[in-house]
């Protein structure tokens, strides 16, 4: 079952079934390595059935990945297995971490409303574009750090102002335009 995985490029490289990297005998006789370059990058290898064979792969391993730099074996061990690989010192496992939401000021979410409302201005479809543009802030606004004052009363000031006049394109032109300070 041979195999690597390099940390440092989450990649699982060479991954063998029985025919490939050995057999397996037992956790006591499988063969992994660590090779390590100066540069920080490495390369590892786990449940090879000879230390040979797992110093290769490790060394090969952190070759592909060292831009160059010589790589060395730092260790070999046996009862080396996936669940176990061998790591260079301070190295944990690569785990997932959560996606974090992009947080913006408020600000910014209210600069872009009047930049959008500005440019809708001149949209033929100009009660559509200010709806649009509106969405748009709201959506910021959930990733933004409140409070979101000066967007929200933007919002309402064209909403309460603005939408007696939607059947009139001209109208409600006119009335975003008084609202935006054109």
């Amino acid at each position: 079952m041979g195999g690597s995985y390099n940390y440092q490029t989450t990649a699982c490289v060479g991954a063998h079934g029985p025919s490939g990297g050995g057999t397996r005998r037992g956790s006591s006789g499988n063969w992994g390595c660590l090779a390590q370059a100066r540069n920080g990058y490495w390369g590892n290898s786990w449940e090879y059935s000879s230390q040979s064979a797992a110093r290769s792969r490790a060394l090969s391993e952190c070759r592909a990945r060292s831009k160059g730099s010589a790589c060395s074996i730092s260790y070999c061990r046996t009862g080396i297995t996936a669940s176990n690989p061998p790591r260079p010192p301070g190295r944990k496992p690569a785990q997932s971490t959560p996606r974090r939401k992009p947080v913006y000021s408020c600000a910014v979410c209210a600069q872009k409303l009047r930049a959008d409302l500005n440019a809708g201005l001149g949209s033929a479809r100009i009660v559509t574009y200010t709806r649009q543009a509106i969405a748009g802030y709201q959506n910021c606004k959930r990733k933004a750090t409140p409070p979101c004052s000066i967007g929200d009363i933007l919002v309402r000031t064209v909403e309460n102002g603005c939408n007696g006049f939607k059947g009139n394109q001209t109208e409600y032109r006119r009335c975003l335009g008084r609202t935006l300070g054109r």
